[in-house]
């Protein structure tokens, strides 16, 4: 099953820099030494508009998901608390089979 696993990290005034140096450096982290099996990719984003609001996309290919998130994941979403709001979601793929 490819599911993704979303991040969204809106950063407080003042830590927008700080947040996303982190949340890049965590990606890179979990990209080079801690990839765990099933991770496709892993990508950060940012909004068009507001400088701190940011997510991280996993992309992920294992069964089943996780309803709550994978470990490398909360251990992210975890780590990112101290920048400001978190959200935290888990989207899963939908195939032909899940139409009927």
């Amino acid at each position: 099953m490819k599911y993704l696993e979303i991040i969204h990290v809106q950063a407080s005034t003042g830590l927008e820099r700080s947040a996303i140096r982190q949340l890049l450096n965590l990606t890179g982290q979990l990209l080079e030494f801690d990839r765990p099996p099933g991770l496709l990719a892993a990508e950060v984003y940012r909004h068009s508009f507001l400088a701190g609001d940011h997510i991280l996309q996993l992309t992920w290919e294992n069964s089943p998901a996780r309803p709550t998130g994978s470990a490398s994941g909360l251990r992210i979403k975890d780590t990112m608390k101290r920048y400001g709001l978190i959200d935290h979601h888990i989207w899963l793929a939908i195939t032909g089979e899940d139409h009927g």
